[in-house]
Protein backbone atom coordinates (compact mmCIF):
# COMPACT_ATOMS: atom_id res chain seq x y z
CA UNK A 1 0.00 0.00 0.00
CA UNK A 2 2.69 2.28 0.52
CA UNK A 3 4.40 1.70 -2.34
CA UNK A 4 1.39 2.49 -4.43
CA UNK A 5 0.88 6.05 -2.82
CA UNK A 6 4.80 6.30 -3.45
CA UNK A 7 3.87 5.81 -7.11
CA UNK A 8 1.02 8.64 -7.22
CA UNK A 9 1.82 11.75 -8.70
CA UNK A 10 2.03 15.40 -6.46
CA UNK A 11 -1.37 16.48 -7.64
CA UNK A 12 -2.94 12.66 -6.24
CA UNK A 13 -1.33 13.03 -3.44
CA UNK A 14 -2.52 16.50 -2.57
CA UNK A 15 -5.82 15.62 -3.03
CA UNK A 16 -5.14 12.56 -1.19
CA UNK A 17 -4.08 15.34 1.87
CA UNK A 18 -7.08 17.58 1.40
CA UNK A 19 -9.20 14.69 1.02
CA UNK A 20 -8.33 13.49 4.44
CA UNK A 21 -8.20 16.58 5.63
CA UNK A 22 -11.85 17.42 4.95
CA UNK A 23 -12.89 14.05 6.24
CA UNK A 24 -11.12 14.86 9.53
CA UNK A 25 -12.72 18.12 9.30
CA UNK A 26 -16.40 16.05 8.95
CA UNK A 27 -15.65 13.99 11.66
CA UNK A 28 -14.73 16.68 14.08
CA UNK A 29 -17.70 18.95 13.11
CA UNK A 30 -19.75 16.03 13.73
CA UNK A 31 -18.22 14.60 17.08
CA UNK A 32 -17.27 18.00 18.43
CA UNK A 33 -18.45 21.21 16.82
CA UNK A 34 -21.97 20.15 16.96
CA UNK A 35 -22.03 19.10 20.52
CA UNK A 36 -20.48 22.22 21.42
CA UNK A 37 -23.52 24.04 19.32
CA UNK A 38 -26.16 22.50 21.00
CA UNK A 39 -24.67 23.48 24.64
CA UNK A 40 -24.17 26.52 23.77
CA UNK A 41 -27.35 27.12 22.18
CA UNK A 42 -29.03 25.64 25.66
CA UNK A 43 -26.66 27.81 27.75
CA UNK A 44 -28.34 30.97 25.63
CA UNK A 45 -31.88 29.93 26.63
CA UNK A 46 -30.80 29.50 30.51
CA UNK A 47 -29.19 32.85 30.08
CA UNK A 48 -32.55 34.35 28.49
CA UNK A 49 -34.67 32.46 31.05
CA UNK A 50 -32.38 33.88 33.82
CA UNK A 51 -32.37 37.21 32.15
CA UNK A 52 -35.71 37.38 32.34
CA UNK A 53 -36.26 36.27 35.91
CA UNK A 54 -33.79 38.85 37.35
CA UNK A 55 -36.00 41.89 35.45
CA UNK A 56 -38.75 40.67 36.98
CA UNK A 57 -36.78 40.56 40.41
CA UNK A 58 -35.64 43.92 39.90
CA UNK A 59 -39.10 45.06 38.85
CA UNK A 60 -40.50 43.43 42.28
CA UNK A 61 -37.36 45.30 43.86
CA UNK A 62 -38.17 48.37 42.61
CA UNK A 63 -41.71 48.97 44.25
CA UNK A 64 -40.59 47.67 47.61
CA UNK A 65 -40.53 51.17 49.19
CA UNK A 66 -43.98 51.82 48.23
CA UNK A 67 -45.37 48.30 49.45
CA UNK A 68 -43.29 49.21 52.58
CA UNK A 69 -45.29 52.25 52.69
CA UNK A 70 -48.81 50.94 52.07
CA UNK A 71 -47.52 47.92 54.98
CA UNK A 72 -46.81 50.43 56.96
CA UNK A 73 -50.32 52.11 56.73
CA UNK A 74 -52.32 48.48 56.79
CA UNK A 75 -50.63 48.20 59.84
CA UNK A 76 -51.56 51.54 61.63
CA UNK A 77 -54.90 50.39 60.51
CA UNK A 78 -55.20 47.11 61.80
CA UNK A 79 -52.47 47.02 64.76
CA UNK A 80 -50.56 44.18 66.32
CA UNK A 81 -51.94 41.42 68.47
CA UNK A 82 -50.59 40.93 71.61
CA UNK A 83 -50.97 37.89 73.85
CA UNK A 84 -54.25 36.48 72.94
CA UNK A 85 -55.75 36.67 76.34
CA UNK A 86 -54.79 40.24 76.44
CA UNK A 87 -55.84 40.86 73.31
CA UNK A 88 -59.24 39.52 73.42
CA UNK A 89 -60.00 41.31 76.71
CA UNK A 90 -58.81 44.53 74.78
CA UNK A 91 -61.36 43.40 72.01
CA UNK A 92 -63.94 43.34 74.72
CA UNK A 93 -63.46 46.48 76.43
CA UNK A 94 -63.22 48.17 73.05
CA UNK A 95 -67.24 46.89 72.49
CA UNK A 96 -68.12 47.27 75.73
CA UNK A 97 -67.22 50.92 75.46
CA UNK A 98 -68.60 51.29 71.72
CA UNK A 99 -72.04 49.04 72.91
CA UNK A 100 -72.42 52.27 76.32
CA UNK A 101 -71.76 55.01 74.00
CA UNK A 102 -74.21 53.83 71.68
CA UNK A 103 -76.67 53.40 74.28
CA UNK A 104 -77.37 49.49 73.44
CA UNK A 105 -76.81 47.15 76.31
CA UNK A 106 -74.82 44.06 76.13
CA UNK A 107 -76.64 41.23 78.12
CA UNK A 108 -73.83 38.13 77.09
CA UNK A 109 -70.46 37.82 75.49
CA UNK A 110 -68.48 35.10 74.68
CA UNK A 111 -65.10 35.50 73.21
CA UNK A 112 -64.03 33.03 70.63
CA UNK A 113 -60.76 31.22 70.13
CA UNK A 114 -58.38 33.41 67.94
CA UNK A 115 -57.69 32.03 64.43
CA UNK A 116 -54.22 32.80 62.69
CA UNK A 117 -54.07 33.22 58.66
CA UNK A 118 -51.44 33.56 56.62
CA UNK A 119 -50.58 37.18 57.51
CA UNK A 120 -53.63 37.70 60.07
CA UNK A 121 -54.94 36.86 63.04
CA UNK A 122 -59.10 37.42 63.59
CA UNK A 123 -60.58 37.48 67.03
CA UNK A 124 -64.19 37.01 67.50
CA UNK A 125 -66.63 38.03 70.05
CA UNK A 126 -70.08 36.25 70.07
CA UNK A 127 -72.56 38.73 71.83
CA UNK A 128 -75.56 36.32 72.36
CA UNK A 129 -77.62 38.90 73.73
CA UNK A 130 -77.89 43.00 73.24
CA UNK A 131 -80.65 45.21 73.83
CA UNK A 132 -81.90 48.94 72.75
CA UNK A 133 -83.89 51.27 70.77
CA UNK A 134 -83.38 51.16 66.49
CA UNK A 135 -81.05 54.48 66.60
CA UNK A 136 -78.69 53.09 68.75
CA UNK A 137 -78.35 49.90 67.47
CA UNK A 138 -77.82 51.05 63.97
CA UNK A 139 -75.08 53.82 65.68
CA UNK A 140 -73.19 50.95 67.36
CA UNK A 141 -72.98 49.32 64.32
CA UNK A 142 -71.61 52.28 62.39
CA UNK A 143 -69.29 52.79 65.34
CA UNK A 144 -67.66 49.48 65.20
CA UNK A 145 -67.04 49.83 61.31
CA UNK A 146 -65.51 53.52 61.96
CA UNK A 147 -63.51 51.94 65.13
CA UNK A 148 -59.98 51.08 64.97
CA UNK A 149 -58.68 47.84 63.81
CA UNK A 150 -61.73 46.63 61.34
CA UNK A 151 -64.15 45.65 63.85
CA UNK A 152 -66.97 44.06 61.49
CA UNK A 153 -69.87 42.21 62.49
CA UNK A 154 -70.17 38.95 60.50
CA UNK A 155 -73.49 37.67 61.75
CA UNK A 156 -76.56 39.93 63.17
CA UNK A 157 -79.96 39.04 64.18
CA UNK A 158 -82.40 40.93 65.35
CA UNK A 159 -86.16 41.24 66.25
CA UNK A 160 -88.35 43.59 67.61
CA UNK A 161 -88.32 43.40 71.36
CA UNK A 162 -91.31 46.74 72.05
CA UNK A 163 -92.08 49.71 70.62
CA UNK A 164 -89.07 51.25 68.82
CA UNK A 165 -86.72 48.20 70.69
CA UNK A 166 -85.26 45.21 69.32
CA UNK A 167 -83.15 42.87 71.19
CA UNK A 168 -80.37 40.69 68.36
CA UNK A 169 -77.18 38.80 68.62
CA UNK A 170 -74.18 39.48 66.28
CA UNK A 171 -70.46 38.14 65.59
CA UNK A 172 -68.21 40.99 65.67
CA UNK A 173 -64.55 39.93 64.12
CA UNK A 174 -61.22 41.92 64.47
CA UNK A 175 -58.35 41.54 62.41
CA UNK A 176 -55.12 41.96 63.80
CA UNK A 177 -51.37 41.41 62.35
CA UNK A 178 -49.54 38.99 64.02
CA UNK A 179 -47.40 39.90 66.87
CA UNK A 180 -43.71 39.35 65.63
CA UNK A 181 -44.66 42.24 63.58
CA UNK A 182 -44.24 44.98 66.04
CA UNK A 183 -41.14 46.22 64.58
CA UNK A 184 -41.20 49.44 62.25
CA UNK A 185 -39.93 47.64 58.92
CA UNK A 186 -41.42 44.29 59.52
CA UNK A 187 -43.10 42.96 56.73
CA UNK A 188 -44.15 38.67 56.00
CA UNK A 189 -41.34 37.55 54.53
CA UNK A 190 -42.42 35.94 51.59
CA UNK A 191 -39.85 35.03 48.94
CA UNK A 192 -40.33 37.11 45.72
CA UNK A 193 -42.39 34.53 43.47
CA UNK A 194 -40.73 33.59 39.81
CA UNK A 195 -41.36 35.33 36.64
CA UNK A 196 -44.46 34.22 35.13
Amino acid sequence: MIARLANLSLTEKTLGVLAAVLVSFLIVDNLVAQAWLHRLQELDRTIGLERSDLLYKRAALAQRPQVEGEFRGVRERLGVAGAPAVTTSELEQQVYELARRSGVAIKKVEPREPRTGDAYEEYSMDIGRFEGDEKSVLRFASELWGAPGMLRVTRLSLAPNGPHMVKGSMLITKLLLPGNMKSENAMPSEPVPAAP
